[in-house]
């Protein structure tokens, strides 16, 4: 085989390692993406209260991007302010049960849908600091 053949190759093999690189990197296994999701209960019986319901779903789903330390998209949910905000601008309900014309958080996955009713009852109940 000449030069240019084995240059052919060489590239090709490159490209392909390239390809298979970016495709080994996916990763959205919801149980290894959130060890601790299962230390969040979720009780939609009793009354939803910021403090006991809203905020832990938040601190463990939300708050590594979304803090005061960390506002990708100008969105703080590491403060009952931030998150009233948010809430009253309707961008974090949106967002949670993935409406369209709001951006899907988290990425990659959907909270349960008894997290998203917790949060839907706090705001419901017109977002209370308790």
């Amino acid at each position: 085989m000449d030069y240019a053949g084995r240059k052919k190759q060489l590239i090709v093999v490159v490209f392909l390692l390239f390809i298979l690189s970016f495709s080994s990197c996916y990763y959205d296994n919801f149980d290894e993406l959130y060890p601790a999701a299962n230390t969040v209960s979720c009780d939609t019986v009793s009354v939803t209260t910021y403090s006991k319901h809203v905020f832990p779903i938040l601190n463990l789903y939300c708050n590594s991007c979304h803090s005061t330390k960390s506002a990708n998209g100008s969105i703080i949910l590491d403060t009952f302010e931030g998150v009233r905000n948010t809430a009253i601008s309707g961008k974090l309900l949106g967002s949670l049960k993935h409406t369209i014309g709001y951006k899907p958080m988290p990425l990659n996955t959907k909270l349960d849908d008894c997290y998203i009713h917790e949060i839907e009852n706090w705001i419901q109940a017109g977002e209370p600091n308790n």
